[in-house]
């Protein structure tokens, strides 16, 4: 036994040069100079998840997940909570960021795409115009005035005429909000074109105004034009961001023939 313990006692500083050699070894290991960080590296650390699943899947943009929403099927879309308001107006409102993009390189397509509106490149436009166009602060504001037909048969022309404020704010970091509101309608047309009964929005297509008692269907009247709204706002935001979608896909493919090219 006392054998076995003096082969311990003298094994011990053999233990600690050891041990010192280690400690030693990794405190040399923290002054060595970390590899450079690519600026790849730094947008997958600094972005968040539901940005870097869209860059993973070769998009241009992404959805802020504020705006996203569950897509619902048949008359549900048009039902309770499809027409949001804001301090009692109706209120659409959806914000999107294009990767790897900034202010200066939003701006100029949302302009354009703003203009193409006022341009009358949207179906039965009337007039339009912009109304603010700011490059330094990186908003657009257009006033659209179309129509929007209900119904079109030999003699029997249902239509009421569309009026709305549209507007992008182009932030730093690719953001962007759009907003759809001041939205009103002109119906009741004569035979000389004009319109004699005017709703706003608020009066006529809320959920207190267009869904009945039950909650389950529109009311005929108004649950037409809240219906034609609904499709008309998302159409609306769906083509803004397509813009940066189609060119990405105009990019990638010049990338690709010039790789096919050398």
């Amino acid at each position: 036994m006392k054998r076995i313990l003096s082969i311990m006692f003298l094994s011990l500083p053999l233990f600690a040069m050891a041990d010192n050699g280690y400690l030693q070894t990794l405190s040399e290991s923290q002054d060595l100079i970390p590899l450079p960080r690519t600026r790849e590296d730094k947008v997958r650390d600094e972005e968040p998840r539901f940005m870097r699943r869209a860059r993973l899947e070769g998009k241009a943009t992404v959805l802020d997940p504020l705006s996203e929403k569950p897509a619902p099927t048949g008359e549900s879309k048009y039902l309770a909570g499809a027409v949001p308001e804001e301090n009692g107006i109706v209120t659409f409102r959806q914000t999107f960021y294009v990767l790897d993009k900034n202010r200066k390189d939003t701006y100029p397509i949302m302009l354009e795409y703003a203009k193409s509106l006022v341009a009358g490149s949207v179906p039965n436009s009337l007039r339009a115009r912009v109304i603010n166009d700011d490059p330094q602060s990186g908003n657009v504001v257009v006033k659209v005035e179309e129509y929007m037909t209900f119904k079109k048969k030999f003699l029997n022309l249902d239509r009421a005429q569309f009026r709305f404020l549209f507007s992008a704010e182009c932030s730093d970091g690719g953001k962007v909000t759009m907003t759809l509101t001041q939205i009103s309608y002109g119906y009741e047309e004569d035979g000389e074109g004009k319109f004699h009964t005017t709703y706003k929005a608020e009066e006529w297509i809320t959920d207190k105004e267009a869904i009945n008692k039950s909650g389950k269907k529109l009311y005929p009247r108004s649950g037409k034009f809240r219906r034609f709204t609904v499709d008309r706002v998302e159409k609306i935001f769906d083509n803004a961001r397509n813009q940066f979608e189609e060119q990405k896909k105009i990019t990638d493919k010049k990338k690709v023939d010039a790789l096919v090219g050398e």
